[in-house]
């Protein structure tokens, strides 16, 4: 069902965006023995929406181009 395809599309950016993330602050709290939950949270949700814009950029891009064929 399609809705279930989008559902867990969706599902598998957020793992993605929070593994990117969470391996990025583990690798930092073990090279410098700090860690903060505020930038970790910062930083997984500028990835997050950082993402979510880059995706909605591209497909403008691509609608336009696949109109004017």
């Amino acid at each position: 069902n399609k809705r279930q395809e989008v559902l867990l599309s969706g599902e598998s950016l957020i793992n993605d965006a929070s593994g990117v993330v969470s391996f990025q602050f583990a690798v930092a709290a073990l090279t410098t023995g700090t860690f903060s939950m505020l930038d970790a949270a910062t930083t997984f949700f500028v990835s997050f929406f950082g993402g979510i814009a880059i995706g909605l950029i591209c497909a403008a891009v691509s609608k336009v181009l696949a109109s004017d064929f």
